[in-house]
């Protein structure tokens, strides 16, 4: 029996990543080393028959997923979706700011005397709900209006999958591209096995493979850079 096999990556290096920004709605570019990793990234997955790609809402992940098809030997007639369901987390007043700054305050508040000391010591869900709750203005978005989001976006997109019997795949699985952002995939990771250690940056030429089976989602690599 075929398994339904979701690469999720993350997108290339933009030049608001370059310059140290948070981005979340923020949007830019990618630079030309993330043009050169989404090549590359695209060379390690060109025989990998992918039946759909689906993309983030932004540039930057289109660009990426663009980059990722043209390298791909089976890539004729594979559409690229575009969902605001795999968009990055919305970090409110935060977004365009200076990292060191943005996680600092939000360090601060949540007590920690340092932004070291609030990596080791906070999880992924409870930074998302410090982001929202140090931001004045109370935008950014927290971890279950965050997790609500993507989990539902996964869930339409694998029962739409799955329920298409018109794919044309010979291949062993039934694989899907999605090409989304960093603290996606670490929430996600986070949300399906809350004893996997998130904390790293996810790599931009990082692969995280995810089973679903019966609809339960297994997580058999996650952020193994390329």
């Amino acid at each position: 029996m075929r398994k339904l096999r979701l690469y999720f990556v993350r997108h290339g290096q933009t030049f608001l990543n370059k310059y140290g920004r948070m981005q979340g709605w923020s949007d830019s570019p990618l630079t030309p080393a993330g043009i050169l990793q989404a090549e590359k990234l695209g060379a390690f997955l060109a025989d990998t028959k992918f039946i759909t790609i689906y993309s983030s809402d932004f540039h930057r992940t289109l660009q990426t997923a663009q980059i990722i098809r043209d390298f791909n030997n089976y890539n004729e007639n594979l559409e690229i979706k575009i969902t605001a369901g795999l968009r990055e987390t919305f970090f409110g007043s935060f977004e365009g700011e200076k990292n060191e700054v943005a996680w600092g305050k939000i360090a601060a508040y949540a007590g920690c005397k340092s932004i070291k000391v609030f990596f080791d010591r906070i999880d992924q869900a409870a930074a998302l709900d410090y982001i929202h709750e140090a931001d004045e203005m109370h935008d950014a978005e927290n971890y279950k209006t965050c997790w609500t989001r993507i989990s539902s976006c996964l869930d339409q997109i694998v029962a739409e999958t799955e329920s298409d019997r018109n794919t044309n795949n010979d291949s062993k699985n039934i694989n899907l591209l999605m090409v989304t952002h960093g603290n996606v995939i670490r929430t996600l990771a986070h949300s399906l096995d809350p004893s996997l250690d998130t904390k790293a940056e996810i790599f931009h030429s990082g692969v995280t493979l995810i089973d679903v089976e019966q609809h339960h989602y297994f997580i058999r690599k996650y952020n193994e850079k390329v």
